[in-house]
């Protein structure tokens, strides 16, 4: 019975390390170009969300936030 519960948590971890990973990934991967977009829009300290807008959706296509 014991083999069975060390089997569980040795594939446990394996799932979790590589879920850790992919999570870690998209989360750089989408967070980076809300972020930039973020601090491309203000404007004398004020937020502009039309100017938020417009940088988004460069920001997202391409990945020059990231680099």
């Amino acid at each position: 019975m014991n083999y069975k519960v060390e089997k569980t948590i040795k594939n446990f971890k394996k799932s979790f390390i590589i879920y850790l990973i992919i999570w870690l990934f998209l989360t750089i991967l989408f967070v980076a170009p809300v972020a930039t977009s973020i601090v491309d829009s203000k404007v004398g300290g004020n937020f502009s969300t039309p100017l938020f807008l417009e940088n988004f959706i460069p920001a997202v296509s391409g990945f020059a936030s990231i680099l």
